[in-house]
């Protein structure tokens, strides 16, 4: 039974999602804003694929441009991953972000401060997929930049995942990125051990495979520490296979 049991929980962890084990960005079920839904709350980046010639693959960006200036769109890609630390290999192209193009509802370049954030275990990059009936949907790559005030890139990691499952409707929270244990380092030596690290810039980039709904969205947010939770999709498979478990013990029986 014990075996049964460790059998079916790790399929559980599979069936949720699986992510790049060399990536920086990766997921986490601990919700540390308990109940987080988007609601009326800015996003930092929203991607959607619309026109004709739609290929279930959408790609957005958003940066500061020289001089500190707020910029979405193709031109805040960055060009190469030569800023990126250990970088996954994918580079994004944009062209994906749902007007206005303005900072504001859909987008936006947080400061560190204006988050409290206070070091780079507290990132946490909240992700909601907007798919038909909760269907599957890849991250191929999402990049968080860290930027100074005049537009400098001083650092950026990466992370990608699959999702066999998301959350119908828009405004809901479906997973959590986190920055990995050996990626925290690096950023906590490069931009966390700045006087003004407060005033450095957040800001973010993905490109995303079978996506059939939009938008896609995320917004940064600080983490609270609090003890993984498993989110409500894990949760229902998981009282799904005690079921399944207790129906074998009768059988044995």
């Amino acid at each position: 039974m014990k075996r049964l049991t460790s059998v079916f929980l790790a399929g559980v962890a599979a069936l949720a999602f699986s992510h790049s084990a060399s990536a920086g960005l990766v997921v986490s079920t601990a919700d540390g804003s308990t109940g987080f839904g988007f609601g009326n709350v800015n996003r930092h980046l929203t991607i959607q694929e619309t026109g004709p010639g739609q290929d279930s693959v959408e790609s957005g960006c958003v940066g500061i441009g020289a001089g500190g200036g707020f910029v979405v769109g193709s031109a805040a890609c960055l060009d190469d991953e030569s800023g990126v630390f250990q970088p996954n290999g994918v580079v994004n192209t944009g062209g994906d972000e749902p007007p206005p193009l303005t900072e504001g509802l859909k987008y936006g370049t947080p400061t560190i401060g204006s988050l409290d954030i206070n070091n780079a275990g507290e990132i946490n990059i909240i992700f909601d997929a907007t798919e038909p009936g909760g269907g599957p949907i890849t991250v191929e790559d999402l990049t968080l930049k860290f930027y100074d005030e005049d537009g400098a890139l001083l650092l950026a990691i990466d992370g990608d995942a699959e999702f066999a499952v998301t959350f119908a409707g828009n405004g809901v929270a479906d997973y959590i990125f986190v920055i990995d244990e050996e990626q925290q380092a690096e950023v906590n030596d490069t931009i966390f051990s700045l006087a003004n690290f407060g005033d450095i810039f957040m800001a973010l980039e993905a490109t995303l495979s079978g996506a059939d709904g939009g938008p896609e969205s995320f917004v940064i947010v600080k983490g609270t520490g609090t003890a993984p939770v498993p989110e409500p999709a894990t949760l229902g498979l998981l009282g799904l296979g005690i079921a399944s478990i207790g129906f074998a013990r009768r059988r044995k029986a």
